[in-house]
């Protein structure tokens, strides 16, 4: 009876010394769940070195890559999960905006403009404008009209993560961009009628921008689809894209942009 009442004794009287031990010490949250229960010493860039206080000449280290979070004793906490291609604090010298426009397009009987804009590292949304009849008109048939183009761009990452990788610069990388494109115009048929076409399609882009400097860009890309318009049984167009027949309803577009990047 005395050796039982001995214990709850002892249990009363450092219970709360043991359990407020545990809550002032940190706590490592590793990605697998477990949770180390320390006092951290170090934080690098590399690891993160502890200690455990009943063993305090015993220096222990984890690699950075293995943690989810630290929750030091006074409450706050280091989140280490978050991937360095989407932390947007290494892109804060960066310019996210790009003006740009279609090298090649005035050869081709079009002018086409294109303007994007950084949403999130890895992503961007990107419009693009298109007067018909501002260029060369190869054909003879005096086109006439405008097409709108709208994408959204997801920026290829590695197969592998290395510690401190990112991209080189925010708007810079090889993509791949779903686009909606619709383009209204006019043009003269070979018996001197003359005809409106309403063209519209959806294209899978694939294709790489380059940066130079945080001034210049070049952005060249290709890409395919499905495409329709009321011209039926004929080819539509090449003013920024092609779409097919009835019978086989593709869609076609490419390009070779210059540009500017600028703004934060």
């Amino acid at each position: 009876m005395k050796k039982h009442l001995l214990t709850l004794i002892v249990l009363v009287l450092t219970g709360p010394l043991l359990i407020a031990q545990s809550i002032n010490q940190d706590k490592i949250v590793k990605k697998t769940g477990d949770i180390i229960n320390c006092k951290v010493r170090n934080i690098g860039t590399e690891s993160i070195r502890y200690i455990f206080e009943e063993k305090p000449d015993l220096s222990l280290e984890i690699d950075v890559y293995k943690i989810k979070k630290i929750i030091l004793e006074e409450g706050k906490e280091l989140d280490f999960a978050k991937n360095n291609f989407e932390d947007k604090e290494n892109y804060g010298s960066d310019s996210k905006n790009a003006f740009k426009i279609d090298f090649l397009s005035p050869l081709y009987g079009y002018t086409e403009i294109a303007y994007e804009r950084s949403i999130k590292p890895g992503q961007s949304a990107e419009i693009a404008l298109g007067i018909i009849g501002w260029g060369k008109d190869l054909a003879g048939d005096s086109p006439s009209g405008a097409f709108v183009k709208l994408g959204y761009k997801f920026m290829r990452t590695p197969d592998y993560y290395i510690n401190k990788l990112k991209y080189a610069h925010i708007l810079k990388g090889a993509y791949v961009m779903p686009e909606l494109a619709f383009r209204s115009h006019s043009q003269d048929k070979n018996d001197a009628e003359r005809i409106n076409i309403k063209s519209i399609a959806f294209n899978i882009k694939v294709g790489k921008q380059s940066i130079f400097t945080d001034t210049f860009l070049i952005d060249w890309y290709i890409g395919a689809g499905y495409g329709y318009s009321d011209n039926h049984d004929e080819y539509s167009g090449h003013y920024g894209f092609i779409t097919g027949t009835d019978g086989f309803p593709i869609s076609f577009t490419a390009g070779l942009r210059l540009g500017l990047v600028f703004g934060k």
